[in-house]
């Protein structure tokens, strides 16, 4: 590795994912059903993101947040080259790119505004134990009081079973030359031979074993920098809570929504188990080792603020949803860590029937389920769907048409293939996931300006497909002829067309 990337991977991209965590109104959600006063993103704030990767998440959520000011960081130039033209495809405006370490960043931080935001998605477990310091000390001196940090990491114990294959593809893809993605296709190899060969790890490890089958199947560039950097550091709660106590945090809760209810993901005697320890985050490690957690997603605050009862039963009830999927196609069981739950029918009904016609307010959803519905019924309901990907949440300010150019360039981009998966939700301030046929549909009608049929819209992405030698698959097996594959997406389309072409439109995301 040269010196610049203090051992990180860097001669293949990281993968352009984007990650809703990292947006302020999920964040502001997270603290208020945790019972926490987010910051006022209604007016004017500051979000930043250190270690950015390609800059997907900070361009989404730049763009559906047009009254915040983005800054987003990356030492690796190709991540900020990229990010950049994007950006200005797209005009979006209120985002900073930057080509700047942890240790420059910590080194001159009065260049930079103070954040009502700092965010880090996974980077605190890929990275040294001089550059966290470095990190710690840019909230330190970066972070409003108030302020918000989302951080997520590798945590124990969820990896304790996977922890050796990490290290055996390191000690392999050394033994190989070539670049990084072709060194683990080697190394890859190399360990399949061994749980061929009847390895005791691998048959006494049954989550080792998993783990191995998904790893061979996963994207190159995810793995090359999840598990080839010189530095990863997988860590319990209680470790992070130290480090960022160092910059004056207190820990505020998980962006995973679901634990804020611990009835959704503990059974009843776990939970019993874990009320009666008198420390937080002995609490939150016995929950980990309860769920078996591999992957942390943590909220710190500086200086919590918490809303006593009437005050947060008030915003919660103004907090407003709207579908992210037609009505009939909202399903009502949810998977768990407890396993598969069935919604109960007397709320989900009703509350579903409001939706569709249009955003609501948790009170207004409540009224629609019963005048006796508890508020506590419909939060969880609407977490769940939340959770889901069924509903977003509304944002109070107006959207931005600067989200509306950024959705039209990356339908514009699906020509190049298929790796900006995601499109921004400008009334709510999120992201939804898109297949490569939702966006050259979305193409075809944005910026071809083609009818939105199915008959119009299916030669167009057929072409598309066809001029980069792509495929549909159909039972796994690709096809083949024009008409073949000119079926299947017509199929495709019509399905998009009845789940989400409507709401989109009424979401504004076109």
């Amino acid at each position: 590795m040269s010196s610049w990337s203090h051992g990180y991977v860097h001669d293949i991209e990281y993968t352009s994912g984007a990650y809703r965590e990292l947006f302020p109104s999920h964040l502001n959600h997270a603290l208020l059903t945790n019972g926490l006063l987010p910051p006022d993103i209604t007016k004017p704030f500051t979000w930043c993101e250190l270690g950015c990767g390609k800059g997907f998440t900070a361009l989404l959520a730049a763009a559906s947040h047009p009254q915040g000011r983005f800054w987003a960081f990356d030492f690796n130039p190709s991540h900020i080259a990229s990010a950049q033209a994007l950006a200005a495809e797209a005009g979006v405006e209120n985002l900073t790119y930057g080509e700047d370490s942890f240790e420059e960043l910590a080194a001159a931080p009065e260049r930079l505004p103070l954040f009502d935001y700092i965010v880090l998605h996974g980077i605190y477990s890929w990275i040294s134990e001089e550059n966290r310091g470095h990190i710690r000390s840019f909230i330190r001196s970066r972070l409003k009081p108030g302020g918000v940090v989302y951080i997520s990491y590798n945590c124990l114990p969820g990896w304790s079973q996977a922890m050796p294959i990490r290290r055996l593809m390191r000690e392999y893809a050394a033994c190989f030359a070539g670049r990084t993605d072709q060194r683990i296709e080697k190394a890859l190899a190399e360990i399949g031979k061994l749980k061929e060969a009847k390895s005791r790890f691998f048959a006494t490890s049954q989550v080792a074993s998993q783990r191995f089958d998904q790893i061979k199947t996963g994207n190159r560039n995810y793995l090359a920098h999840e598990y080839m950097n010189d530095d990863w550091h997988i860590f319990y709660q209680a470790d992070v809570a130290r480090d960022m106590a160092e910059a004056k945090l207190s820990y505020a809760g998980s962006a995973n929504l679901f634990e804020y209810d611990m009835s959704l993901c503990l059974l009843e005697e776990q939970r019993k188990i874990i009320n009666e320890l008198p420390d937080p985050s002995l609490r939150e490690t016995v929950k980990d080792f309860f769920l078996n957690q591999q992957f942390r997603k943590d909220i710190y605050v500086r200086g919590e603020v918490r809303l006593d009862r009437n005050a947060m039963v008030q915003r919660l009830s103004e907090l407003k949803v709207a579908l992210a999927v037609a009505r009939p196609f909202v399903s009502t069981k949810f998977q768990l860590p407890l396993g598969e739950v069935t919604g109960n029918q007397a709320v989900y009904e009703p509350l579903l029937n409001a939706l569709a016609d249009g955003p609501k307010s948790l009170q207004e959803l409540g009224q629609a389920i019963g005048a006796n519905t508890q508020l506590r019924s419909v939060v969880q309901a609407a977490t769940l769907l939340y959770g889901a990907g069924s509903v977003v949440t509304v944002l109070p300010t107006p959207p931005a048409q600067m989200a509306k150019r950024l959705n039209r360039a990356i339908a514009a981009r699906a020509h190049g293939g298929d790796t900006l998966q995601f499109l921004t939700v400008p009334l709510g301030g999120q992201i939804v996931s898109s297949s490569i046929l939702e966006r050259l549909a979305l193409d075809g009608i944005v910026n071809a300006g083609l009818p939105d049929n199915v008959e119009a819209l299916a030669p167009h992405a057929w072409r598309s497909l066809n001029a980069r030698g792509q495929r549909l698959l159909r039972e796994g097996k690709p096809l083949e002829s024009e008409q073949e594959n000119l079926t299947e997406i017509r199929e495709q389309l019509q399905a998009f067309f009845n789940q989400k072409l409507k709401v989109w439109r009424a979401l504004d995301i076109l």
